[in-house]
C-alpha cells in the first residue's frame, strides 16, 4: 500500500469514481431487496401461520364440562331383594358410572402416577412432558415413544374426539386434531376442577376385556366393586389403560406386572403412598394375579351355564314396555336396554328361584315316553380288500323281511328292550 501524498490522492480519486458508486449502490441496494424479501416471507408465513391456527381453533367444538362424559352404559338388573344379578351390555357400553363415593383415593393417585404425575400442577398440557418425549424419540431415532397426552388429554379423546381417531388420518388432520385437543384441554382446566375431570377420565377410560371404567374392570378382573380394592389391586388396574391389550393382566400378566412395579415406585416417590403401603402392596404381587386368574375362570365356567330364562322374559317385558307405553321404536327401545344405564328392579325372589332352577335341572322330574334307539354300524373287507358297509338302514330292512315288521325303526321303551 502506498501512503505517500500522490498514492493517497490516488486512492481517493479511485473511491470516488462514478462507476464504482454505482456498484456499492447496486451492491446496496441488492442486499437491502434480499433482506426485505426475507421479512416479507417470514411476515407471510407468520399471517398464514395465525390464520391457519386461528382457523384450527374456530372449528373446535365449544364445549362444557357436561358434554365430557362417556356415551353407553350398561343396564343393571337387580332382584326383589335389591341384589344385582345381571347386566345388559350392548357394544362400546360395558360401562358401570361411580362417584367419588364409589373409587377409593389410592386408584385415582394410582392413574395419576402411572398416566400423568404432574396432573395438579399443569394447565391441562404438560409442556415438561412433552419435551421428554420428544428428547427420547430423537434419541432413539424414532424407535421409542413416550406418551406426553394428559390426563386431560386422555379424556377428551375418549370423550369429544372419539370419532376422530382413524388409523388413516393423514399429519394434517393430526395436526389439526393435536392443537384443539391442546387448546380445549387449556380451556377445560380454567372452568373445571381437577378432581372432576379426574372422576370423569376414570369412568371413561378403556380397561381391556371389554370393560370401560375403573368400576367395570374392577368387577371384571376383582369380581368386587372399586371402592373395596386394596392398593395392589389399584396398582394392577391403573397400569392396564396405556395399552390395554398388552398390559392386560389375565392375557399378559407378565407385562402388567411390569408397569404395576413401575405405578407403585412412582407413588412412592411423590408421597402417594408411605412405605409400609409400598412393601405390602409388593408382597402381594404373585397373589394378586392368582385372584385375576381365579375369577376370570370363575366367569369363563358361569358363561358356560344356560342363559337365566327370568332375566330373558324380564328383557322382553321391558323392551315391550319402551314401545308400547314410552313410544320408542324397537331399535331406540334395543339401544336404550343395552346403553342407556338403566336400572332395573325386577320381582325376582332369589330363594324361590334357586328352588325352581335346582328342581328344573334334576332329569328326574322329566321322565316321559322316552325312546331309546340303537345305533348301527360296520365294515367288512372281502378277500380281495374291497370294504362293505353296514348300517341301522341294513339292520331295518333285514328286520322288515326276517320278520315282517313294516314300521320298524330300532326305538324300544328302554334300554333294557333295546
Amino acid at each position: 500500500m502506498d501512503y505517500s501524498r500522490k498514492g493517497v490522492v490516488q486512492r481517493r480519486r479511485q473511491l470516488n469514481s462514478y462507476g464504482d458508486k454505482i456498484v456499492r449502490k447496486v451492491l446496496l441496494l441488492a442486499v437491502k431487496l434480499v433482506l426485505a424479501g426475507i421479512i416479507a416471507v417470514f411476515i407471510c408465513l407468520a399471517a398464514g401461520g395465525i390464520g391457519l391456527f386461528k382457523s384450527i381453533l374456530a372449528g373446535t367444538p365449544v364445549i362444557h364440562i357436561s358434554d365430557i362424559i362417556a356415551n353407553g352404559q350398561a343396564t343393571i338388573v337387580y332382584d326383589a331383594m335389591g341384589n344385582e344379578f345381571d347386566h345388559y351390555v350392548g357394544k362400546d357400553a360395558n360401562r358401570i358410572e361411580v362417584t367419588w363415593d364409589g373409587i377409593p383415593r389410592q386408584l385415582a393417585l394410582a392413574f395419576v402416577a402411572s398416566e400423568d404425575e404432574r396432573f395438579y400442577e399443569h394447565n391441562g398440557i404438560d409442556y415438561r412432558g412433552m419435551a421428554r418425549a420428544l428428547y427420547w424419540f430423537i434419541r432413539s431415532k424414532g424407535d421409542e415413544t413416550q406418551g406426553a397426552s394428559t390426563i386431560t388429554q386422555q379424556l377428551l379423546k375418549n370423550t369429544i374426539f372419539v370419532d376422530w381417531t382413524e388409523e388413516g388420518d393423514n399429519m394434517i388432520k393430526k395436526l389439526k386434531r393435536k392443537i384443539q385437543e391442546q387448546y380445549l384441554a387449556i380451556e377445560v382446566t380454567k372452568s373445571t376442577t381437577k378432581d372432576e375431570v379426574l372422576l370423569r377420565y376414570l369412568n371413561a377410560i378403556n380397561m381391556g376385556q371389554n370393560t370401560l371404567g375403573v368400576e367395570s374392570a374392577s368387577q371384571r378382573y376383582f369380581g368386587k366393586s372399586a371402592i373395596e380394592l386394596n392398593l395392589s389391586e389399584c396398582a394392577v388396574l391403573a397400569s392396564i389403560t396405556q395399552n390395554p391389550s398388552y398390559y392386560n393382566p389375565i392375557k399378559h400378566p407378565e407385562n402388567n406386572v411390569k408397569r404395576r412395579k413401575n405405578c407403585l415406585d412412582k407413588m412412592l416417590e411423590l408421597g402417594f403412598i408411605t412405605q409400609e403401603e409400598y412393601d405390602e402392596a409388593i408382597a402381594d404381587t404373585d397373589d394378586v394375579y392368582d385372584r385375576i386368574q381365579y375369577h376370570d375362570t370363575y366367569i369363563a365356567e358361569a358363561d358356560t351355564q344356560e342363559g337365566n330364562y327370568f332375566s330373558d322374559s324380564l328383557y322382553s317385558d321391558v323392551l315391550d314396555d319402551l314401545i308400547n307405553i314410552a313410544g320408542y321404536d324397537k331399535s331406540q327401545a334395543e339401544h336404550m336396554i343395552t346403553s342407556g344405564g338403566l336400572r332395573i328392579q325386577s320381582t325376582m325372589d332369589p330363594y324361590i328361584q334357586a328352588i325352581v332352577d335346582e328342581e328344573f335341572a334334576n332329569p328326574e322330574n322329566f321322565k316321559f315316553n322316552d325312546k331309546y334307539m340303537l345305533n348301527y354300524a360296520l365294515t367288512i373287507f372281502d378277500e380281495e380288500g374291497n370294504p362293505h358297509n353296514f348300517s341301522k338302514e341294513n339292520m331295518i330292512t333285514w328286520f322288515k323281511t326276517t320278520y315282517g315288521y313294516s314300521k320298524y325303526k330300532l326305538l324300544y321303551s328302554s334300554t333294557e328292550n333295546a
